[in-house]
């Protein structure tokens, strides 16, 4: 991630897996209550153990590097996954180059999605009901 984004950040430790942060981008993002249309993800690693799973606005960003028509890029000073809807053909590969989870493809949506950070305010941040998500710093390797 290039030292002027910042990124969504997990402290496990808070977490509950109470999965609000979903609920609230889906409803920013899809009008709808729908966990399955997130942007983001948290993942059970073990009984309380959760992960993150979001765009990390990698340097050389795996999901774009995948995309066989070019439809994937980075948004220009942005630091953002933009995906042009009429060059993808859904084919899925930029949904599983990324490492991170941080593209989603759902059925009876050809193009898929990532997280656009809200424009600097992430309201998966401010919805945290246990303080568990933070923005601003880097996330740690193999960590949320």
């Amino acid at each position: 991630m290039p030292e002027s984004f910042k990124a969504i950040v997990l402290d496990s430790a808070r977490c509950t897996g109470c999965r609000v942060c979903q609920a609230v981008c889906s409803a920013a993002k899809e009008q709808g209550f729908n966990l399955a249309k997130a942007r983001l993800r948290i993942e059970a690693d073990g009984p309380l153990s959760f992960r993150l799973e979001v765009c990390r606005r990698c340097e050389v960003p795996a999901c774009v590097v995948a995309c066989p028509t070019h439809a994937v890029e980075m948004a220009d000073g942005l630091g953002i996954v933009v995906i042009d809807s009429q060059d993808c053909t859904g084919c899925g590969a930029c949904v599983r180059a990324c490492p991170y989870g941080g593209l989603s493809q759902w059925p009876r949506r050809r193009v898929p999605v990532c997280c656009d950070f809200c424009a600097e305010s992430p309201e998966c941040v401010s919805a945290c009901p246990y303080g568990a998500l933070s923005y601003g710093g880097r996330p740690q390797a193999g960590g949320g």
